[in-house]
């Protein structure tokens, strides 16, 4: 049995593509007067914000004011159908629960925050709190330092090549989030549970 499941946020607890997409479309345009289309920005999903904000000419102080145009669209912000249920039924077995996300904590707190779940998690590692952000393993690392376990004690669950690429450099057990991920990324994933609700005869 493990006895830390850590968890991606975007993409694999709350769906958020649009509002993190639509989000960052707006701001470009009205700081650079680009427009880009939708498609085109997805790389942001899973990645860190400075430096996706970088790579299209903006600067990490623009942080904030994506983030605003992000909380203008909320009402496009829910976790997916089932999460809540799972993330109950795994607290209700005695396994703690983690994240280990791109996000900065503040964005955390408001996503997960404004929807009930952030109460489940006892280990959290953010953006800010490490050096080197995924796919490098030091995000897994500090949540397993935090929880006082080990790697192989470890399940990650995530939805994009970055999270794939955390859980295989950090030498942890990888669930893929079949219920939002690429049909590219299931193709390569051993354990792939098509809801969250499946998820729990893994753990």
């Amino acid at each position: 049995m493990y006895k830390l499941i850590v968890f991606d946020i975007d993409g694999t607890l709350v769906d958020t593509k649009y509002s993190i997409c639509k989000g960052l479309q707006n701001l470009v345009f009205k700081k650079l007067g680009k427009k880009y289309p939708l498609e085109d920005l997805e790389f942001a999903f899973g990645s860190g914000g400075p430096e996706t904000l970088e790579s299209l000419g903006l600067k990490e102080e623009n942080l904030a004011d994506w983030l605003e145009e992000v909380s203008s669209l909320s009402h496009t912000i829910h976790p997916f159908d089932g999460i809540k249920e799972m993330l109950a039924d795994i607290h209700a077995k005695g396994i703690a629960l983690g994240i280990a996300s791109s996000k900065y904590r503040e964005e955390l707190d408001y996503t997960l925050g404004a929807h009930g779940i952030l109460k489940y998690f006892q280990h959290i590692v953010c953006f800010d709190d490490v050096e080197n952000p995924k796919p490098h393993p030091e995000p897994i690392y500090k949540a397993a330092d935090m929880a006082g376990v080990s790697t192989k004690d470890i399940l990650f669950i995530g939805d994009t090549e970055y999270d794939i690429d955390c859980a295989k450099n950090s030498g942890v057990d990888f669930a893929l989030a079949g219920w939002s991920a690429s049909d590219d990324l299931k193709a390569s994933c051993k354990i792939c549970p098509e809801t969250p609700q499946a998820l729990l005869q893994y753990i």
